[in-house]
């Protein structure tokens, strides 16, 4: 049986259950984890997403509306849970043929559209997508919005259409460029600009009905444009001229003159952000992600945690932004762009363009859109004990204080910056001490967050944990090769942990300030390398100490 699914030979099943959705679906508890079949057993992959690659001896199926739950129980481990759709996101046959190339929406209504002149609308914040007449069969990609009624769209070929009905009717603009244009912004006086793939700008001041020329830079491939105002916008793109490298052109005055700024990057950069009039934000090939914080002059590389090439990316407020590319990558940031975080969208598919509908993040890729709602949900439940406890968080939570995460807590939480400082709540990467009455078990739910780079200074730093189960030997550093003690866990007395568990946190000792990935995949960024692990005789800092205001933190014993 195992020969014939060609499960590795060293696999030993433990349980099987069947989808309810559709019976080629199966799901196997290992002594390797939990692998999945999609054809009825004739090829099976391991199946992680959030659930431990440790041995699942349990594993159960509960269906439920829209989404069902995969339940398993782990060797000494406890037990976990993630929700999972084995039906696909829409049964409109439109969606589902839908490559989404951008997307665009307001307080009502929201628009998508891709490939070969397809566009969609939601009217109820993407629960629900309808298809949209729009008269062109040539690839759509961008979409503005002036109010929640006018509408504009731009593809190849010079395609600009214009609807001033929130999408029921739509009407071409004379467009005097037959490019590709690959950007639009709209403000809300009424004036417009447009971007193309062979350098031209356009601007209207008829609110999209009439276009004009007003600039052109040749051997230069424009990606993505963003106004702030009439007269303050940036222009993405990437030139060829005296040397093939990223370029941001900035006008202060409506665009009669544009400045430019040459991004540290020869990737292709393909969108841009800005948060105001001076801080924004681009992203593109190979997990790059760039910032700046006055208005173009420098840019600084953000780490993202991934090598995947980045489409899209959106602020909802100055701190809180994200970011999405190939093989299901979806990033958030909670400090305006300064530190990225993987989320587990439980795809492999193309992400490639973002928007907000209220307070829905909405997903767009190759034949579906995802709602924020609907990204894979994971449930880490572990132990705590009497007195003190190293925590984190590893999943997005929608309240993030320590009330909200652990009611019976008896202290604040604890972070570690060279002293302890109290916190009222948990950040993501981040390790904390939390105090507790008794021994007892805990539960966090959310979507898990499946990659982190986590800044460290040079010295004792407390990190935080991933949604997977991560060998301490799998953790990568930027720069590559960083000297690292062994990491420490907490359970009354200092050990050594081999493993990063869900929710827990760890000392670690490092010999440079730097980056620490953790990733369960190997999408992690270019420049990263495993670190080198070196036996230290210094513990970690001691506990806090409220009671007495010792938050001094000074260094452990050493072991005999």
């Amino acid at each position: 049986m195992l020969g014939a699914t060609r499960l590795p030979g060293d696999i030993i099943p433990y349980d099987i259950v069947a989808s309810q959705a559709t019976s080629d679906v199966l799901y196997l508890a290992t002594n390797l984890g939990v692998f999945k079949t999609l054809d009825g057993g004739v090829g099976w992959f391991k199946f992680q997403d959030g659930l431990p690659v440790v041995s699942v001896i349990k594993i159960a199926y509960v269906p439920g509306i829209g989404y069902d739950t995969l339940r398993i129980g782990t060797y000494g481990r406890g037990f976990w849970q993630r929700l999972i759709n084995d039906v696909p996101p829409s049964s409109d046959p439109d969606l589902v043929a839908l490559d989404i190339y951008a997307m665009r929406a307001g307080a009502n209504n929201g628009y998508a559209v891709g490939l070969n002149g397809k566009g969609l609308k939601s009217s109820d914040g993407g629960s629900s997508w309808q298809s949209l007449e729009m008269g062109s069969s040539n690839n759509l990609n961008a979409v503005g919005m002036l109010g929640d009624q006018t509408v504009i769209v731009a593809g190849d070929t010079g395609t600009v259409l214009r609807s001033t009905d929130a999408g029921t009717t739509w009407n071409p603009a004379a467009v005097p460029s037959a490019a590709n244009i690959t950007g639009i912004s709209l403000t809300t006086a009424g004036s417009a600009w447009i971007c193309a793939d062979d350098g031209t700008i356009l601007k209207s001041i008829t609110g999209g009905i009439d276009w004009m020329p007003q600039a052109s830079f040749s051997g230069t491939l424009l990606n993505s444009c963003q106004f702030i105002s009439d007269s303050h916008g940036y222009i993405l793109g990437h030139t060829t001229v005296g040397g093939s490298v990223g370029i941001v052109y900035l006008t202060t005055n409506g665009g009669d003159l544009w400045t430019p700024s040459y991004l540290p990057t020869t990737n292709n950069m393909h969108k841009l952000f800005f948060i105001g009039d001076s801080e924004g934000v681009v992203v593109g090939d190979s997990g790059t992600i760039l910032k700046t914080t006055d208005a173009g002059t420098t840019w600084s590389t953000m780490s993202s945690g991934v090598s995947t090439n980045l489409y899209d990316c959106f602020f909802a407020d100055p701190m809180n932004g994200f970011a999405c590319g190939d093989s299901g990558t979806l990033l958030k940031t909670e400090d305006g762009g300064q530190t990225w975080s993987g989320l587990g969208s439980g795809s492999q598919a193309a992400f490639r363009a973002l928007g907000l509908s209220n307070t829905n993040l909405l997903i767009g890729g190759d034949g579906f859109i995802l709602r924020s709602s609907q990204l894979h949900q994971t449930t880490v439940f572990y132990d705590l004990n009497n007195n003190w406890n190293l925590v984190s968080l590893p999943v997005e939570v929608s309240d993030s204080s320590v009330a909200g995460l652990y009611p019976s807590a008896r202290s604040q939480a604890y972070l570690y910056n060279g002293s302890y400082t109290s916190t009222a709540s948990l950040s993501r990467g981040k390790g904390f001490w939390l105090k507790f009455n008794g021994d007892q078990v805990t539960q966090i739910k959310g979507p898990g967050i499946a990659s982190l780079s986590v800044p460290v200074a040079a010295g004792w730093n407390l990190i935080g944990s991933v949604a997977t189960y991560l060998p301490t030997a799998e953790i990568q550093s930027v720069p590559a090769g960083m000297v690292a003690s062994h990491f420490f866990q907490y359970t009354g007395a200092y050990s050594i942990a081999t493993t990063i568990e869900p929710g827990k946190a760890y000392w670690v000792k490092v010999n440079q300030a730097g980056t620490l990935v953790l990733s369960s995949s190997s999408n992690v960024p270019a420049l990263a390398g495993k670190i080198r692990i070196v036996a230290t005789l210094e513990l970690p800092p001691q506990a806090p100490d409220p009671e007495t205001s010792n938050l001094s933190a000074k260094s452990g014993q050493i072991p005999n």
